[in-house]
């Protein structure tokens, strides 16, 4: 089989996918020399929605390492660095390989060759650029809003009726919703104006009489593939490359990869309850059933 001809210039623009411990579609504008290559690349995430992040390293015949950096999306706690490694098909038209980042997460990916336009590409930028923007700082910009409305309704520039004041501030109470819901939860309020809240009920563990009752280790990694969220199998893939884990260093890095405070401990009482971990001596340890759950998870990847 032919090793192929490396082009004079790697083409332009590529879609593909990414799977792993996030998954969707994936389009990158990429450029390079006969060392170096670079780029951007806008990640459409199943879960998270769009992110944007900028590529660059260097490519040796068919084989491309490049550092990814610059990431902005709705992750809770975004990636500060990571790492795409991609082997060319032989006409450099397509391209397969892995990445993981900073934060425990990882997988493979698949890119082909497509035609595009620097416009069009330019637009996709820079949309989604301003999506991520608009969202990460909406609360700024409504209160901002809300307050120059206010502003313009004391000075009597212009005449807003209260009617209008109170369906501008309706949008504040789903933009701010968490916020208001932590503000009643903190002040123990049951009931305003006769309307009662809801009590939310913590996360539970499986079922004990459920879960023992699968005699097969293969049904229970079918189990947890379903009742384990994204989080809590980060968290998990973490115990990995770690003899034992404190108590703070679990809670330090569950709020790195966004696990609400009022959650680590339901977080962490799900692995135990799945013997995924052991907690002994003021300490976490990954259990043999949990080395057995991480080696089935990263086999996928």
């Amino acid at each position: 089989m032919s090793s192929g001809n490396k082009p004079n210039q790697i083409e332009r623009f590529w879609k593909g996918y990414i799977s792993g411990t996030n998954r969707g579609k994936i389009i990158l504008s990429m450029e390079g020399s006969e060392k170096t290559l670079s780029g951007n690349g806008i990640l459409f995430d199943q879960q998270y929605g769009p992110s944007t992040f900028r590529l660059s390293g260097s490519i040796e015949g068919r084989s491309a390492k490049m550092n990814m950096d610059e990431f902005q999306g709705f992750f809770g706690v975004p990636p500060l660095d990571g790492e795409v490694n991609l082997t060319f098909t032989t006409d450099y038209k397509s391209a397969e390989g892995n990445w993981k980042s900073d934060i425990g997460t990882a997988g493979s990916l698949k890119i082909d060759f497509f035609s595009n336009s620097q416009f069009k590409w330019m637009r996709t930028w820079y949309w989604n650029k301003l999506q991520i923007f608009l969202s990460r700082n909406l609360k700024i910009l409504y209160g901002l809003f809300y307050l120059i409305i206010i502003i313009i309704s004391l000075s009597r520039i212009i005449e807003i009726s209260f009617v209008l004041l109170i369906l501008f501030f309706t949008p504040g109470l789903y933009i701010f919703r968490y916020e208001i819901r932590g503000l009643i939860e903190a002040l123990g309020l049951k009931k305003i104006a006769g309307a009662e809240f809801q009590e939310r009920k913590p996360a539970l563990a499986p079922a004990p009489i459920l879960y023992s009752s699968l005699s097969t280790e293969i049904d229970k990694f079918i189990y947890l593939d379903g009742f384990f969220v994204p989080k809590t199998k980060l968290l998990l893939l973490w115990f990995g490359d770690k003899e034992l884990v404190t108590v703070e260093s679990l809670i330090n890095y569950a709020r790195l990869i966004g696990i609400a405070d009022n959650n680590i401990s339901n977080t962490a009482e799900a692995l135990e309850n799945t013997n995924c971990i052991a907690f002994k001596d003021e300490k976490y340890k990954l259990s043999d059933f949990g080395k057995k759950y991480i080696k089935k998870m990263t086999a996928r990847l």
